[in-house]
């Protein structure tokens, strides 16, 4: 069988594989990447509908969901924002602002993609694309990945194998078991930023959008509300508030809780003088959408539209599969490993970042943040880490 050594292998080259190979080349190591799809980075062409949201400037106390999620807290602290952007800026991706959303200026996720690519070849990091790994592990000449007829090895190894979200079901994907063998606690993957699933969805609100403030409830209990635009589909609801709360509606359809979402597509109105004296179908017409107008409430009394306007409930059944998910919950257990260097604290020279992890963050930037600075924290440690070696 034909061998190739490195002094730190990386499998999975996406957004946290790719960091992590250029982290650890600029501090002087030889770098391998296997890649089990065609091309490295191809996720990103994905985030942010193409233009790859790839972080958010916003407070990020509240942005992340996990067994542990003050995990992901500490590892922006360790590799910062601020960091991050000085890490894109240097090659060559200047970024700007949409309400703190934070996106290549060109809007072209391809070309954060391939500025990746361009850097990793400016350092030599081989990066080898279908390549799938059937097995991996350690012994006493270090760590080995078998891919098809050839056996890698090298001094440290990182994972950063990603998650099966917004994949199709036949798509090649490194899976539990490449963690399992190092002996990690590893969670099923779940959808998490997904669409939701609901009960005797109403198929005349389907391909309908509206502004709302958006209530999830277990059991008649409040967990959580977003703000942002619901989008009806012919099973359920979608959008990036729906999403949001998707992540937190999860866990308790898993208990077999009563789960519901309700809309109110006017919060602001709620206590306005003399409001019960004009609240007429013809004025929920002038704020809502004409489309939700008259699949909801053209044929209602005036009652009757004015209580559906602040609560449109849907009891909810589900998420969406993973393939139709922006991120996934599940992965590795975060408590698992060191979060200054993302080293296993079960096994030393072997480093897990980014999707693998059990954290999921919110929709807007907040996934590839972590992948971001995980990354960079891993390639950076793994390559220290070798002078010890010596």
């Amino acid at each position: 069988m034909n061998a190739s050594f490195s002094d730190i292998l990386i499998i999975g080259g996406g957004a946290s594989g790719l960091t992590a190979a250029l982290a650890a080349a600029q501090s002087g190591a030889s770098v391998t990447v296997l890649e089990a799809g065609k091309k490295a980075g191809s996720k990103l062409l994905r985030t942010g509908n193409g233009r790859c949201n790839l972080s958010n400037t916003g407070d990020s106390s509240t942005a992340y969901s996990g067994t542990n999620a003050a995990f992901a807290e500490r590892v922006l602290e360790h590799v910062t924002r601020e960091e991050t952007y000085a890490f894109f800026k240097s090659i060559g991706v200047i970024l700007k602002s949409r309400d703190g959303w934070l996106y290549p200026y060109n809007d072209e996720a391809s070309f954060v993609r391939g500025a990746l690519l361009e850097r990793a070849e400016e350092l030599h990091v081989r990066i080898r694309n279908n390549e799938f790994v059937k097995e991996c592990g350690k012994d006493e000449s270090g760590f080995y990945a078998v891919s098809g007829n050839w056996t890698y090895r090298s001094r440290r190894l990182i994972l950063a194998c990603g998650s099966p979200a917004g994949l199709a079901e036949n798509s090649v994907f490194f899976k539990g078991e490449l963690v399992r063998s190092f002996g990690h606690t590893f969670l099923p993957f779940r959808s998490a930023l997904a669409p939701l699933y609901v009960r005797n969805p109403r198929k005349e609100l389907a391909g309908i959008r509206a502004n709302a403030s958006v209530t999830l409830l277990a059991d008649d209990s409040v967990i959580d509300r977003e703000d942002g635009q619901v989008q009806f589909t012919s099973k359920g609801l979608s959008g990036i508030c729906v999403f949001n709360l998707a992540v937190k509606a999860d866990p308790y359809l898993q208990k077999g809780r009563k789960v519901r979402i309700v809309c109110d597509f006017a919060p602001d109105l709620k206590d306005l003088p003399g409001l019960k004296d004009i609240r007429e179908t013809d004025f929920i017409r002038s704020i809502v959408p004409e489309k939700l107008y008259g699949a909801v409430f053209s044929k209602l009394t005036s009652d009757e539209a004015g209580k559906l306007l602040h609560h449109l409930a849907f009891e909810v059944t589900g998420c969406a599969p993973l393939g139709e998910a922006q991120a996934a919950s599940g992965g590795v257990l975060s408590e698992e490993i060191e979060d200054q260097t993302m080293m296993s604290r079960l096994v030393p020279g072997l480093y897990i970042c980014g999707e693998m992890l059990d954290i999921v963050g919110k929709c807007g930037g907040w996934n590839l943040q972590f992948a971001w600075s995980g990354g960079i924290s891993a390639g950076r440690s793994a390559a220290a880490s070798l002078a010890s070696d010596q």
